[in-house]
């Protein structure tokens, strides 16, 4: 009975140990729920997207004769250059562009255009295009991800007629619809 006294004792403070977890795992301090749902407010806002019924860019000084046309739930046109850079995985070059234009004091819409497997003037046929509209009151966006795009030889950015639907997951509504040519500046 002497040999089986420390087992014994093992398995009782085990149990005695289980026993005041559980026990002291469901008592709660009186104010931590009170406490802790403005926290729960604070973290997660309810913002809704930015209203895209008012999406008009500002009006831009044409700087050459390339225009991209923006229609649908933004309207407008953007003749300025475009910031360019290269990127993409090691064997598989993309030239990324992208721009930003004023909606209003709080918001800007922002047009990035992505060509895959960039090698050149010639024609692609998976062109990606991202929009969205971003500021202080939320964020609403738009995608296509195969769309024809042809560079020229001088470098030029031909976009043909694309409609970009609201991204999943995304309480964006509308479609926009971006045609036109545009250049690296």
């Amino acid at each position: 009975m002497k040999r089986h006294v420390p087992a014994l004792l093992a398995i009782a403070s085990i149990a005695i140990l289980a026993v005041l977890t559980i026990r002291f795992s469901y008592t709660t301090d009186t104010g931590s729920a009170d406490r802790a749902l403005p926290a729960i407010s604070v973290a997660v806002p309810a913002i809704g997207p930015p209203p895209v019924e008012a999406c008009a860019l500002a009006e831009e000084q044409p700087a050459s004769a390339l225009k991209l046309t923006v229609s649908g739930a933004c309207s407008g046109a953007i003749s300025r250059a475009f910031t360019c850079s290269a990127g993409g995985e090691a064997g598989e070059e993309s030239l990324i562009t992208s721009t930003r234009s004023a909606v209003d004091a709080e918001h800007d819409f922002v047009i990035v255009v992505i060509i895959p497997g960039y090698n050149g003037a010639r024609s692609y046929r998976r062109g990606m295009l991202f929009a969205q509209i971003a500021g202080a009151r939320g964020m609403s966006r738009w995608t296509e991800r195969e769309t024809p795009i042809t560079v020229d030889h001088m470098g030029i950015i031909h976009v043909e007629s694309a409609d970009l639907d609201p991204e999943p997951g995304t309480s964006t509504q509308g479609s926009i619809m971006l045609e036109g040519s545009l250049a690296c500046g």
